[in-house]
């Protein structure tokens, strides 16, 4: 069945992205800008362009990043794109044609091939609990509900189980900026200034500590509430998440289940599937890239899970934890050992104005209360394999 939403055409969008362009260009100080206007050249380009130098444009993407709700992947080359270019630019890339057959089988033989990698590494058995899911589950939702409580800290995106060292994370990790997000929250918790703690972060970069010493600084910073990560990269890979199950034998992990269709739509949406076409080495359709990784993440977590005993695992359903917020949530607070508060099933009641600071996903600051709707329906065919693992998770 076609959505309706995702079939509509872009000359119907066009005006609405230029002109939202023209606004952000204006608070920018380019008033004069114009549809035909080139966004960006190099220095040694002889004609007028509205953004010259890197950070007059790198401050252009944040704010168009921030507008559009998406990862800014078309900022990468804009150099001699005017600003209507630009603009047709983001919207092939976020709506995309939608494909009319499903995934083939020689797509996936990539995903049956991967094996986890051992992990060597001094044990750590302190409480700490890890949320696993792909990207756009509904985690920082989830995060924000959790990070009410008094007695859980839930941050915003660590990026930290990626990496074995704070200097390979310091080398992987772009733009820097994904790095330094963390620092207000981080700082709260040592309770010290943010330029002490980006200087504390600058020096486990320099001594390229293991990520665990990193993990012990905030889990000691504050004994008494528990450590819970979210950051969905983690299960895009067996190995990270093997690497956590050794470095934590004892730590809780729940996984965030959502229908594919809603995970696919809102990846190519805000285009996080950019960065799996290289991981992929896919040359698929952005909405079947999407989807491999709905399915690679949640299988991943399976397998993981498979050999984590019942006590240290925890399963919910996204749809549940947005129309039974309250016995959804009680569910997970009797996981965690920690008693229920009803203010965790309305975060932005319990707490005005961001409700979820740091990295994540920045959509969540646009509503004012916590947004329920039926699973969509497919619009496009999905493989076989993915209507299977979405049936045994209710779907």
């Amino acid at each position: 069945m076609m959505n309706p939403v995702e079939h509509v055409e872009e000359h119907e969008r066009l005006p609405g992205v230029i002109a939202e362009i023209l606004e952000i260009l204006e608070a920018m100080g380019c008033a004069r800008a114009n549809p035909a206007s080139l966004l960006s050249a190099p220095a040694f380009y002889r004609e007028e362009s509205l953004l010259e130098g890197a950070d007059r444009f790198s401050e252009f993407a944040v704010r168009f990043g921030m507008k559009f709700g998406c990862i800014p992947y078309a900022a990468v080359d804009a150099a001699f794109v005017s600003i209507e270019d630009f603009a047709r630019r983001y919207l092939r890339d976020s709506f995309p044609e939608i494909p009319s057959e499903r995934i083939q089988d020689e797509a996936w033989r990539w995903f049956e091939s991967l094996r986890p990698a051992r992990v060597r590494t001094k044990e750590r058995r302190y409480p700490i609990c890890f949320v696993l899911a792909p990207a756009r589950s509904g985690t920082t939702l989830f995060r924000a509900m959790l990070d009410v409580h008094d007695r859980l800290w839930a941050p915003g995106e660590l990026h930290l189980a990626q990496f074995e060292t704070m200097g390979q994370r310091a080398d992987e990790i772009a733009p820097a900026l994904l790095r330094h997000l963390q620092i207000p929250e981080m700082a709260r918790r040592f309770d010290e200034s943010q330029g002490e703690t980006a200087r504390r972060l600058s020096r486990w970069e320099r001594e390229d500590c293991e990520v665990p010493v990193v993990y012990d600084a905030l889990i000691k910073a504050d004994p008494e509430t528990l450590l819970v990560d979210k950051t969905p990269p983690y299960s895009s890979s067996i190995e990270h998440l093997a690497r956590l199950g050794e470095w934590f034998p004892n730590a809780k992990f729940i996984h965030l289940r959502r229908n594919p269709v809603d995970v696919v739509r809102s990846l190519v949406r805000i285009r996080l599937y950019e960065s799996a076409r290289t991981r992929l080495r896919s040359k698929l359709n952005p909405y079947q890239i999407s989807e491999m990784i709905w399915f690679e993440s949640n299988t991943n977590i399976d397998r993981f899970l498979q050999e984590v005993p019942d006590d240290r695992k925890c399963r919910v359903r996204y749809e549940d934890l947005v129309s039974h917020s309250a016995e959804a949530l009680e569910q997970v607070c009797r996981f965690l050992g920690t008693p229920y508060v009803a203010d965790m099933a309305d975060p932005y009641k319990a707490r005005p104005g961001r409700v979820a600071l740091g990295a994540g996903d920045m959509n969540v600051h646009r509503r004012s209360s916590v947004e329920t709707r039926a699973p969509a329906i497919a619009f496009y065919p999905l493989a076989g394999r993915t209507t299977d693992l979405a049936a045994r998770y209710g779907y």
